[in-house]
């Protein structure tokens, strides 16, 4: 997932056109994305400031722990036309953006962080959200992301590159569907939002488009061919992981009052 400017670079894992994708994969990559743009917590992020501040506290160590992940995904792949896609994919979640000296503020995991606390420094994060709250919500995030990822690393353990890409898919094939939900929603919450850092929202609304279309033609590749039960059976196992996420948050949510204070 990178910034704009190194979108370009994002196809040079891949050729001009993939092969036709099979009509059962290509169900799966709708699967994949509507379970999660249409998912329950979505409405509570509409209709609550309270549930909208709790979601982006509890989706915190899952940003967290994406460049790790993407960094073991990559080493543990063995093809090389896998490995250059996702090779490419971690530079992203690095931060290195073309054209620009490589730094730490642009790390993605960085840059959620910094999203996260210039948020937390406006009045309307403080009037739904105590310390205490937040406490309880990165706590909770914590155990999430550890949930989702150590369920992840064990899939990719298990050696295989077209299974171990699907399952990838069933996090990056979203976010380009997803974020610009997660920019309307915080234009909502008012004027102070011009002091909130952003970037890594207005990132990934922008490059994750290119970057799903290329890893939909490795998917593609991989349906066409031998492997196709390794990539749908990473698919399923990938969308089990995001639904699995997403509910537990939406649980979390419910269990701290953004339900019974929907405003």
């Amino acid at each position: 997932m990178r910034a704009a400017a190194s979108a370009a670079s994002a196809s040079t894992a891949a050729p001009a056109a993939g092969p036709a994708l099979p009509a059962n994969t290509l169900a799966l990559l709708k699967l994949r994305e509507e379970l999660i743009t249409r998912h329950p917590v979505n409405a509570l992020m509409r209709e609550s400031p309270r549930a909208l501040l709790q979601f982006f506290e509890l989706y915190g160590h899952f940003a967290y722990g994406f460049a790790p992940f993407v960094c073991t995904l990559f080493t543990a792949l063995k093809g090389q036309r896998a490995k250059a896609f996702i090779y490419d994919n971690l530079l992203d979640e690095m931060g290195c953006v073309d054209g620009q000296a490589t730094a730490w503020d642009n790390q993605h995991g960085e840059l959620y962080r910094r999203f996260l606390t210039t948020l937390r420094r406006t009045e309307v994060y403080r009037a739904h959200l105590s310390e205490a709250d937040t406490a309880a919500l990165d706590a909770a995030s914590q155990r999430l992301s550890q949930q989702a990822y150590g369920t992840y690393y064990a899939l990719v353990a298990e050696g295989h590159d077209a299974q171990s890409i699907g399952a990838f898919s069933g996090v990056e094939g979203w976010v380009a569907a997803e974020y610009p939900f997660w920019r309307e929603c915080l234009a909502t919450l008012g004027s102070e939002m011009r002091f909130v850092d952003t970037r890594t929202i207005e990132i990934h609304c922008e490059a994750d488009v290119e970057h799903a279309r290329v890893l939909d033609e490795l998917i593609g590749e991989y349906a066409a061919g031998d492997r196709a039960a390794d990539v749908h059976r990473g698919l399923l196992r990938g969308i089990e992981i995001s639904q699995t996420l997403f509910a537990g948050m939406q649980e979390e949510m419910a269990g701290s009052g953004a339900l019974a204070f929907a405003d």
